[in-house]
């Protein structure tokens, strides 16, 4: 038994989920186990569950004993502030975070089976991400490309499945709503979920009240961000503008310890992002209801050269120069704009209105593109996915994320056809 097989357990909830309680005896519903935190910080990231009625999101921390919190130094780690569950295998005593606050737990002792630990040791202990990662080049490639292609409507869909609740939460105003999932895609991939807590308290329309003054729209956000680190004359300025601005409406700043660093390079730091998402947010080149009409992908292109500030172009953070000056948004970085956030929010748009013609066009545009780089990406090249461009890349993704990571070959054609083939 080992704290990797608890985190498998609750990833897949390969467990009794009936009836569960902290050991206080508080009823638990999980909603969602969250993503599967690779990098600094705890373990699961953007879980959702229900405490005796009340809904929670936020980090749950896995241990195959509960003292072992305190074994790690979780609760000196203002990192760790925000787990709302501590799921573990054996409670052996309560624990607390940096303030004292007592963290909520589960104990998985005796809700699951012992097969569960065998199956866990025979399929997830194996080096290779994918089971099928032999056999693959062996196979009809029509075969590989018809399962990109579903996965690549599947993510589709998700993403504006999204984009809808956002919609819904936002009352129908599709302006906020888009920069609520722009500052969300300006965070991808560790930082996602502080810049659209982030962009929901403050509103696209007091940025736009405010774009002409950028000293403010900075200070405002990246005040709120809890950011600022006076390390030169310029975050000095930003920090009292913020102070003024945070009397004048009432703000509240999020905690520091959301942001995430682990193993980022300087050009994706929270810091640089937020400024670019802000430069963005304030250009009048870029308009996306412009494009509901006028749509071409030159033309996104050319509405994404948008110049940064003098100050952004040089530093990745307060007082931290970056060693190659960037004077706008490489065009790397521009096509995962239009990939991520501008083709799946003018699809849902499109798609809520009934514009087929633009609908079309924006899925032609996938085809257009070039394919992502990443590794997830030139694996599966290796193992024998032909990726000719952005459409065959997510769907790539999505398979990864929603079939491989997840073990469910019984619903993948691929898995399906390889294992009909060894029955035979």
């Amino acid at each position: 038994m080992n704290e990797d097989f608890i985190q498998f357990l609750w990833k897949h909830t390969k467990f009794d989920t009936s009836a569960l309680r902290t050991k206080e005896g508080k009823l638990i519903e999980l909603h969602s186990p969250g993503v599967l935190n690779t990098n600094e910080g705890p373990d699961f990231s953007n879980a959702k569950i229900s405490i005796e009625g009340q809904v929670w999101i936020g980090n749950v921390e896995i241990h195959l004993k509960a003292s072992d919190w305190f074994k790690h130094h979780h609760h000196e780690d203002k990192n760790y502030n925000n787990v709302i569950l501590h799921v573990v295998y054996d409670f052996d005593m309560e624990v607390c975070d940096n303030n004292a606050r007592v963290i909520p737990c589960l104990e998985l002792r005796g809700r699951f089976k012992a097969i569960s630990f065998e199956y866990f040791k025979r399929e997830y202990l194996r080096k290779a991400p994918l089971i099928c990662e032999n056999k693959l080049k062996s196979m009809n490639p029509q075969l590989l490309n018809n399962m990109l292609s579903l996965c690549f409507k599947e993510r589709l869909e998700v993403k504006s499945m999204e984009i809808l609740d956002l919609l819904a939460s936002n009352n129908g105003d599709w302006q906020e709503s888009f920069h609520q999932l722009a500052a969300k895609v300006f965070g991808f991939p560790l930082n996602s979920e502080p810049m659209l807590i982030l962009s929901q308290m403050i509103s696209w329309k007091l940025i736009q009240r405010k774009k002409y003054d950028l000293m403010s729209v900075e200070a405002l956000l990246f005040g709120t961000a809890n950011l600022i680190a006076e390390n030169d004359e310029y975050s000095i300025s930003l920090n009292e503008e913020f102070q003024f601005l945070k009397q004048k409406y009432g703000l509240q700043s999020i905690e520091s310890s959301w942001w995430k660093y682990s193993k980022m390079r300087p050009s994706n730091s929270p810091e640089l992002r937020l400024a670019q998402y802000i430069y963005f947010s304030v250009s009048s080149k870029f308009d996306w209801t412009h494009l509901i009409n006028e749509f071409s992908l030159d033309s996104v292109h050319e509405s994404l050269k948008i110049p940064i500030g003098k100050y952004w172009q040089e530093h990745h953070g307060f007082a931290k120069p970056l060693r190659f000056p960037q004077k706008s948004l490489s065009t790397q970085y521009k096509d995962l704009l239009i990939i991520n956030l501008i083709l799946p929010f003018l699809f849902t748009y499109a798609r809520h209105h009934k514009l087929k013609s633009l609908e079309t066009k924006i899925l032609d545009s996938y085809k257009s593109l070039k394919a992502e780089k990443n590794n997830v990406i030139k694996y599966y090249e290796n193992c024998g996915f032909k990726i000719h461009n952005s459409q065959d890349s997510q769907g790539v993704l999505q398979l990864k994320k929603n079939y491989c990571q997840q073990k469910k070959c019984l619903n993948c054609i691929i898995g399906k056809t390889i294992l009909k083939n060894e029955q035979n």
